[in-house]
């Protein structure tokens, strides 16, 4: 088994060299050209992103969690409880949301999520009683929100580029990072000044604001999707896709890395507080990941047009592994380097997961089999904060115990990406080549 995990990355590694000394030139002045024919739907679907359901929910909620405290008589952490929910709602719809996709069509679905999830945040600005409500508004937000997520707008980013797929991609899901950078500023002091209920206003309000811009760039989708796909008839069903070994690679691959940055990421205070860090030194720390986050999604969508996406992701979900060790080495000067390695790998999971399943899958049932994908990266979210507190209890405290389960982690999804093969050769069908042939029909 070692020696199989050693020979496939070997293999992708030889496969990326003899690829690398003809292909970029011509691909270079590819990506410009699709960038530049495309720009309005790539801009878009960053826009989208950022005001989508992960920008708006996740990085909403630290602000909205004190004045809810108080409003419920609750501690802070049941406020937060939330996310748990919307995250399940999540899971739950993001296949759902997909399927839709491929059939009604990524506008209609992208429309119709974007004012639901705006009627979503006007109801939260509205609820009465117990914290139950809370939680069932942000289990809805993650269901109605569902076609507001990267596996939606990926479908219409893979149906319009090619060449410059990766780049593309990576534009597109940088969006949350605009929503990470805005909220800080503009979020507190409408808070401060009217109140929560006035917050969940203007989340609405910022959903809505892509919405005239989704309708302009409607009618090119819509054309250039129709005209991709027509010229891209090969592809898996999510029924095909599931019975083989890449499908199951990537989802339990994107669940491992998920897990464990989002579980360390959740206790990074607390970690760096006990390693005796001061808060000024932990904000910096913040911000550090954050703005690595965005880059993680800028470089890894680059690279992805020129390295080949299985030993890339391998590469840099290796060196996730060494940012863990970093941590509980302790210096100053480490713990920065390990929080830009989470970052960049936070950042490049989406993009990766996102370019991998249109290679291999193709283009026939892209948003449903991606969204599957996706909700095993959400429930990543879930799962690693699970398992980093049952551990930190076990471990009577501590965080190395965590820290090494997390490196771990980090090391079977770099083995399960880097072992994923070649993409399907274009001259045959896909269906042919990943599927064994006792379950070809």
């Amino acid at each position: 088994m070692p020696q199989f995990f050693a020979g496939s990355i070997i293999n992708e590694a030889r496969i990326w060299i003899r690829m690398s000394t003809s292909s970029l030139p011509q691909l270079s002045a590819d990506a410009k050209s699709e960038i530049s024919a495309h720009f309005l739907i790539v801009i878009t679907s960053m826009l989208g992103c950022a005001v989508g359901i992960i920008g708006l929910s996740f990085y909403s909620l630290p602000f909205l969690s004190g004045p809810l405290a108080t409003f419920f008589g609750r501690p802070a952490t049941s406020v937060t409880l939330a996310a748990s929910f919307f995250v399940f709602g999540l899971i739950a719809a993001a296949p759902i949301a997909g399927r839709l996709c491929d059939r009604v069509g990524a506008h209609r679905v992208i429309t119709v999520s974007v004012l639901l999830e705006a009627v979503d945040f006007v109801a939260l600005s509205q609820i009465r009683g117990s914290i139950w409500t809370l939680y069932c508004g942000y289990f809805m937000l993650g269901v109605v929100g569902a076609g507001t997520t990267y596996a939606i707008y990926g479908r219409v980013i893979v149906s319009c580029f090619n060449r410059s797929r990766g780049l593309a991609l990576g534009i597109m899901m940088s969006g949350p990072g605009i929503a990470a950078a805005l909220l800080p500023v503009i979020l507190p002091p409408v808070i401060k000044v009217w109140g929560w209920r006035s917050g969940y206003l203007l989340l609405a309000a910022m959903a809505l604001s892509v919405l005239p811009l989704v309708l302009v760039a409607l009618r090119q989708w819509r054309s250039d999707a129709a005209v991709a796909t027509s010229t891209s008839t090969d592809g898996l069903t999510l029924r095909e896709a599931a019975r083989t070994r890449q499908f199951w690679a990537m989802a339990i691959g994107v669940l491992f890395i998920m897990s464990a940055i989002i579980g360390t990421h959740i206790n990074l205070v607390a970690i760096l507080t006990a390693r005796g860090k001061k808060m000024d030194f932990i904000r910096v720390v913040a911000s550090t990941y954050g703005f690595s986050t965005i880059l993680g999604r800028l470089v890894s969508g680059y690279l992805l047009d020129r390295v080949r996406a299985p030993l890339l992701a391998a590469i840099i979900f290796t060196a996730t592994s060494l940012a863990f060790v970093l941590i509980i080495l302790g210096p100053g000067w480490s713990i920065f380097v390990a929080i830009t390695l989470l970052g960049l790998s936070s950042g490049a999971e989406g993009d990766i997961c996102g370019y991998l399943v249109s290679r291999f899958f193709g283009m026939r049932s892209y948003a449903e089999i991606f969204g599957w994908i996706f909700s095993s990266l959400s429930l990543g979210l879930a799962a690693g904060a699970a398992v980093a507190s049952l551990l930190i209890s076990l471990s009577g405290g501590s965080y190395d115990l965590w820290l090494c389960a997390a490196a771990i982690l980090c090391v079977a999804a770099a083995l399960l990406f880097g072992t994923l093969g070649r993409y399907p050769h274009r001259s045959v069908s896909a269906r042919q080549q990943l599927l064994p042939f006792y379950m070809q029909e």
